[in-house]
């Protein structure tokens, strides 16, 4: 994120790129130069025209290409400048994931909380969860913290009474089956005693069919 505007802007995140690159690729030495793709995403909080000389653009995207053909250079870092200001869409308007990101980042404060859009989606939700924390106070941090600590807790009980009512299930599906074989045996004339050592059934419970 870039608050304030650079008359230099443009050249420091080439320079930067260039530090970033021959840190971690390791090349100096190596006779391979295996580059791996580099991406700079850059948020603007001032006029991207006036460091870039081009208007009307909230998205600006940059790599190293033949000027003739439009062959594009492998594995050219990219830049990817995304002007804050200069994004005016509606809801309506929003046709992409990059304008839906944007929409949050410019328009999250006056949005009365998690437009319908986003509902669903655990990475917007996430991040309106996080936009909201950040602006509270700190009593109602603390009051956020209790509120989520008994969300929590109702959740897992409610798991837990369903991971309990599977089991019992389990449960009562074996006991059936065993009382199904124990009927079985003893309509062939197997005696009880038997019948209880094989199936886990009780003598009385055998004596019941």
């Amino acid at each position: 994120m870039q608050n304030a505007k650079q008359v230099t802007f443009l050249e420091r995140m080439v320079y930067y790129t260039a530090k970033v690159i021959a840190q971690l690729e390791g090349v100096v030495g190596s006779a391979e130069y295996e580059l791996h793709s580099t991406y700079v995403i850059a948020f603007l909080n001032f006029a991207s025209e006036d460091v870039t000389g081009i208007s009307g653009r909230y998205d600006l995207h940059y790599y190293t290409v033949d000027e003739a053909s439009g062959h594009r250079l492998p594995t050219s870092p990219e830049y990817h400048f995304f002007d804050l200001n200069a994004f005016k869409k509606s809801s309506k308007g929003i046709t992409n994931e990059t304008d839906y990101w944007l929409s949050l980042l410019t328009g999250s404060k006056e949005m009365d909380g998690v437009p319908d859009w986003a509902r669903g989606n655990k990475a917007y939700e996430a991040y309106f969860e996080a936009s909201t924390r950040a602006n509270f106070t700190p009593e109602e941090a603390i009051q956020y913290e209790k509120d989520m600590m008994t969300e929590r807790d109702r959740i897992n009980s409610i798991n837990y009474a369903r991971w309990e009512g599977v089991q019992e299930g389990k449960a009562e599906g074996r006991q059936q089956t065993q009382r199904e074989i124990a009927a079985a045996f003893k309509a062939k004339g197997i005696d009880a005693e038997t019948i209880s050592s094989c199936t886990g059934l009780s003598v009385e419970e055998v004596n019941v069919f």
